[in-house]
Formats: C-alpha cells, sequence, structure tokens
C-alpha cells in the first residue's frame, strides 16, 4: 500500500485487510497473502505487514458482520508504531 524510508531503510507497507485472512481458522493470513509476502522477501523487497483490526477505525467492517478488532487486539497510535517499528527491527 505504501512505500516508506525510514533512517535509510526503504520498505513498503501493506495494511491487509479482511480478505487477507481466513474465516476458519479464524485470523489466520490466506494462501495468497502468505506467497506476495514471500514474493517479497525473495525480490530483496522489505514489507511490514499490519492487520486491519489494528489499522481501522473501531466498527469499521461492522456492516460487513465482521468485528472491526480481532478480540482483546485493540491498539493504539502508539503501538501501531510500535508494530511498524519492530518489524523494521526484524528487517535490519
Amino acid at each position: 500500500d505504501f512505500r516508506c524510508s525510514s533512517g535509510g531503510l526503504d520498505f513498503f507497507v501493506e495494511v491487509d485487510g479482511p480478505s487477507h485472512f481466513c474465516v476458519r481458522p479464524p485470523w489466520r493470513p490466506r494462501g495468497r497473502t502468505l506467497l506476495k509476502r514471500r514474493l517479497f522477501a525473495a525480490s530483496g523487497f522489505d514489507l511490514v505487514s499490519v492487520p486491519y483490526w489494528l489499522a481501522a477505525p473501531p466498527g469499521a467492517y461492522s456492516h460487513r458482520g465482521m468485528p472491526a478488532r480481532a478480540p482483546s487486539l485493540d491498539a493504539s497510535h502508539e503501538e501501531l508504531a510500535d508494530l511498524l517499528l519492530s518489524q523494521l527491527d526484524a528487517l535490519r
């Protein structure tokens, strides 16, 4: 979704929406999502994935009968920033 740069590191950030996850078992990434992550890695591109339940405002997906957030994974802006930074640290 975004190409970014921080501390001399270029990377991509993607917010994975509901279609990126299985219904059963819940919250597990689908095969095509895993394939895309592997393709990025094989191409030498760093990809940071953010699940939609952390990035979407509360209730954003309620009209589809889907919870806006996975149970007990409510995140503040600071927690989201920490998630991105921890994934970036793992890439370095």
